[in-house]
């Protein structure tokens, strides 16, 4: 599986949230939110999700304006009882402007950290839990 993520040349890549699998819902056979072909077995009955899939994409992705990565499914394991599922890889990202914010996210309080509150694209609390670090 590939996936690109894309913002303007001048915006940078901010991953928030991504997961390889398929949540638990009411519309079973919904596979990218309606993107793709329904899954005719329907949807699984609790969650098959893994999250260890965003922490690649915030390692190839953040601070560039956009990026490619390729993914093996086994990379990511899900309990036996999803295997007979289709799988999805789902991504939640925002592009935002500054100045090689990447290196400095984990350093101090700086310009995505403060663009972020701003925007309301994350609060203070959840920023403090993803850097250790405050205002």
């Amino acid at each position: 599986m590939e996936l690109e993520i894309k913002c303007f040349s001048f915006l940078n890549v901010y991953a928030k949230f991504a997961y390889f699998g398929r949540y638990k819902q009411l519309n079973k056979k919904l596979i990218c939110n309606g993107k793709l072909e329904n899954d005719p077995r329907g949807g699984p009955e609790d969650e098959c999700i893994n999250t260890d899939i965003l922490q690649v994409i915030r390692h190839n992705c953040h601070g560039k304006s956009s990026c490619k990565q390729t993914f093996q499914s086994w990379e990511y394991p899900l309990d036996i009882f999803c295997e007979r599922y289709r799988r999805e890889i789902n991504v939640t990202y925002i592009c935002i402007q500054c100045n090689d914010w990447s290196s400095l996210l984990h350093d101090e309080f700086t310009c995505i950290s403060e663009s972020l509150i701003k925007n309301e694209w994350l609060s203070l609390e959840a920023l403090a839990n993803s850097t250790g670090l405050l205002p």
